[in-house]
């Protein structure tokens, strides 16, 4: 008899195996040149272009319109990305103050196509896996205006199933971006990721306009969740609705990866947003 997990026998230095498959639930893409721009109004294209450009200071970053991410700043270009896996030998070079850190590798095809990286969860012996936006992550907090926010993200959702599906073989599940920002609107972008497939959905951490995603008054979009069996992720991002709070400890949100403080990672970007928001839904 086959067992997923290979038990120690009674004595035996043998470690815990675990042999069954593997779902991976926290991958990525890397955007291609078109993804920002394909579907995006004209009358959008000043304001809201997402690209990287230099900045008026010198640094090479990611820009919504005229507004400058920080937090990639420094952090890409020359066609080079931050090296898969090694997010803790990057943080602990930051922990030293090593701030010229060059953990970063040339973009390759799995990092941006569906077939090539399938091709790499073959090698590794992935069954599966969710996939997450790339760059469009760190550009959702430089978003304003509810409408103008909404025209943006379809748009970059549609160019994600155009390019990825939200279904690929069985093997990749694209997460479409979906807010309830707009009822409304957060309505009509659930039922358009539920027609065309979508298994999991990306929604921001925090409340919705002072309410918890949860509250009844958003019952008719959890409604088309359920009834779709749609799963809900969340994924770390900047938590914009955190500012006020980061602000009375003198620390400013949005700021460069590679100098805000560990207090900021844990309170402003990582752990506290997740923790509230999953708490909410409890």
């Amino acid at each position: 008899m086959t067992t997923a997990i290979d038990a120690p026998v009674e004595g035996s230095t043998k470690k815990w195996v675990y042999n069954g498959p593997i779902f991976d639930a926290d991958t990525h893409l890397f955007e291609t040149p078109d993804a920002f721009e394909k579907y995006l109004p004209p009358e959008l294209r000043d304001d809201y272009l997402i690209a990287f450009k230099t900045a008026d200071d010198g640094q090479h970053a990611l820009h919504v319109g005229n507004r400058k991410v920080e937090i990639t700043a420094d952090h890409y270009g020359d066609g080079k990305v931050p090296a898969p896996g090694k997010l803790h030998e990057w943080l602990r070079a930051i922990k030293e103050g090593r701030h010229e850190i060059d953990l970063r590798v040339d973009l390759s095809p799995p990092m941006t196509n569906p077939k090539e990286r399938v091709e790499l969860l073959d090698q590794w012996g992935v069954r599966s896996s969710i996939i997450f936006i790339g760059h469009m992550l760190a550009a959702l907090t430089h978003l304003d205006g509810v409408d103008e926010s909404y025209k943006v993200i379809n748009a970059y959702n549609r160019w994600l199933l155009d390019h990825w599906t939200f279904n690929y073989q069985e093997r990749i599940f694209a997460a479409p971006v979906v807010t309830i920002l707009d009822l409304e609107q957060g309505i009509e972008q659930v039922k358009w990721a539920a027609e065309n497939g979508a298994r999991v959905i990306l929604m921001p951490m925090g409340p919705y306009n002072g309410k918890p995603p949860a509250h009844p008054d958003h019952d008719a979009f959890w409604q088309i969740v359920n009834d779709a069996e749609i799963r809900v992720v969340f994924h770390v991002g900047e938590a914009m609705y955190m500012a006020d709070h980061m602000a009375v400890w003198g620390e400013k949100m949005q700021q460069s990866r590679m100098k805000q403080s560990a207090f900021n990672w844990m309170f402003g970007y990582g752990e506290r947003p997740v923790i509230e928001t999953l708490a909410s839904f409890i």
